[in-house]
Parts: structure tokens; C-alpha cells; sequence
């Protein structure tokens, strides 16, 4: 990294004459923001810029960029030292941000997106998980997030209508593990919060969510999100598991069982409408298996 710094501070000291640059790097701290960025565009490269906010408080250069056209400012940013690239997002607008992001996003650039992640503050990782209208592309982010904390809050709080395309994008179970992953990460109020938006969630969607958390045995997750809520929503999920398949039902049972775990699933059942709760109580019974203290 030191040796790319000085490869670029050598490029802006050929690109630009020194007389020149010290001018720009005057009438970037005294010039308002746009004229400054209107100068900048015009008259230096990008590898030219990135040694110049090196130069400039921190403040000013985050107001320049505000102004700076998407392209120019993302190859800018490929050009900052990782210590003053930090600082620099920390300090522009999620707007901004959510602009970077799609253009990565639009370049298949998700590699670079991700390291971008780690430096953005939960507003800004809030506005890249916006501009990703597509859940492969979440996933693609959240692959190579080392620390989904990072992103477990934006990804929580997707609006309902946006977790289907999110779940029917994870295909392959190291996807589903990464959502898993994410899920853990959240504290008790954004898990509460998620579980409200699983209560509505379409038949198929739940249906592929509750398989998934059986194979990576990741279903203990689910009860912690349905024990999260109260009232009305607890039993709208509740009601959601309970509208599945039986042979998905009985695998419930069978492993919660070998596990140990059956006072956990009885917790669930018990919320469940009352026809279906009967149902399950069969349906373990043709297994060995009683539940009757549900009922």
C-alpha cells in the first residue's frame, strides 16, 4: 500500500505541475465546494486527486466530493490510502455513498464494494444495501463481509417485499449460511423486528427458509426471532410455520426430539392455531413421539 501511495503522488506530480497543484490544493480550501469540484474534474486525473485530498482537511474534502461526478469520484477513491479513505466516507452523505455503491454494483465490482463496507457508518452501509435492488447482488456483499454485524442491521430492516428476492437468491445452503450468519448478528430489538416481516412472508419463501434452517441445523435461530415478538405478531408467525407441509412439520419434530429440544418446539406448537395444533399432535403420535402437553 505505501508503495502504491508513492506511485500515485509520483503520477500526480507528472500529470500536474507543482506551481499548478499547489494552486489547486489554495483553491480547494478557500473556493465553495462545487467550484472547487467543477476545477478538480477539469483539470486533474483522478490518481492527481486522491494526492490532493491527502492534502486537504478532511471536512473540505469530504464537501468536494459531494460535488465530484460518480465515475471521476469512484476512481478516485480507488486511489486513497485506506487510513484517509476511511475518514473521508465516514464524513460524506449516504447519498453519496448509495451513488458509489451503485456504480460498483452496475461494474460487478462486489469484491471492491465489500472492503468499501468496513469503513462506512450504518446509515451509509444502509443506503448500499438500498441501491441493491437485486438479493444476488446482496449476497454477493455479504459473501466477502467479513463482519456481518457490519451489515446485519440494514439487511434486517429490508422492507418485507425485498426478503423473498434475498431468500430465493441464496440457492445454494453457504448462502443460506451467510443469512444465517447475518441473523445471529442481530440484537434482540432488530431480531424482533425481522420476525415481524417473516410473519408475512409468502408460503414458498417460509417454506424454503424453515428447510434451509434444518440442513445447516441453524432452525434454533427461528425460535429466537418467534420468542422475540409479542401479541398478534408471535402467533401471525407462528401460524405462517404452522401453514406448511407435514413431511417439513415432522422433520420439526424428529429433530427436535433427537436434539433434546422438544420443550423449545412445544413453546411454538402452543402458539399455533388450535386445529393445528391437534394436527401436530397426531402427526408426532404416528411417530412415537407425544406432545400432548401442548393441548
Amino acid at each position: 500500500m505505501v508503495q502504491l501511495q508513492s506511485q500515485i503522488q509520483e503520477q500526480a506530480r507528472r500529470e500536474t505541475p507543482v506551481a499548478e497543484h499547489n494552486f489547486l490544493i489554495w483553491a480547494g480550501r478557500l473556493l465553495p465546494a462545487r467550484i472547487s469540484a467543477w476545477f478538480i474534474e477539469r483539470f486533474l486525473q483522478p490518481p492527481s486527486t486522491a494526492s490532493l485530498a491527502a492534502q486537504m482537511p478532511p471536512r473540505k474534502a469530504a464537501a468536494i466530493v459531494e460535488h465530484l461526478s460518480t465515475d471521476y469520484l469512484v476512481n478516485a477513491t480507488r486511489c486513497i490510502e485506506p487510513d484517509q479513505l476511511q475518514a473521508l466516507l465516514l464524513l460524506i452523505s449516504p447519498e453519496t455513498t448509495g451513488r458509489i455503491a451503485k456504480y460498483l454494483a452496475d461494474d460487478r465490482a462486489f469484491a471492491e464494494m465489500s472492503g468499501l463496507v468496513a469503513y462506512l457508518s450504518p446509515r451509509s452501509i444502509t443506503s448500499v444495501v438500498r441501491v441493491l435492488y437485486s438479493g444476488d447482488d446482496l449476497l454477493k456483499i455479504a459473501t466477502q463481509v467479513e463482519d456481518k454485524y457490519l451489515l446485519a442491521p440494514a439487511i434486517a430492516h429490508l422492507p418485507t417485499k425485498r426478503l423473498p428476492g434475498l431468500f430465493s437468491a441464496a440457492e445454494t445452503d453457504d448462502n443460506w449460511q451467510v443469512i444465517f450468519d447475518i441473523v445471529e448478528a442481530l440484537d434482540a430489538s432488530t431480531k424482533r423486528q425481522l420476525g415481524e416481516r417473516l410473519a408475512d412472508l409468502a408460503h414458498t419463501d417460509m417454506t424454503d427458509l424453515l428447510w434451509a434452517s434444518l440442513r445447516l441445523n441453524t432452525w434454533s435461530q427461528l425460535l429466537v426471532i418467534w420468542q422475540s415478538l409479542s401479541g398478534h405478531a408471535r402467533e401471525r408467525l407462528a401460524a405462517n410455520i404452522a401453514n406448511q407441509e407435514e413431511g417439513l412439520h415432522l422433520k420439526f419434530i424428529e429433530v427436535a426430539e433427537q436434539q433434546g429440544r422438544m420443550q423449545s418446539l412445544l413453546k411454538l406448537i402452543s402458539d399455533m392455531p388450535l386445529a393445528d395444533q391437534r394436527r401436530l399432535v397426531r402427526l408426532a403420535g404416528r411417530k412415537g413421539i407425544r406432545i400432548t402437553s401442548v393441548l
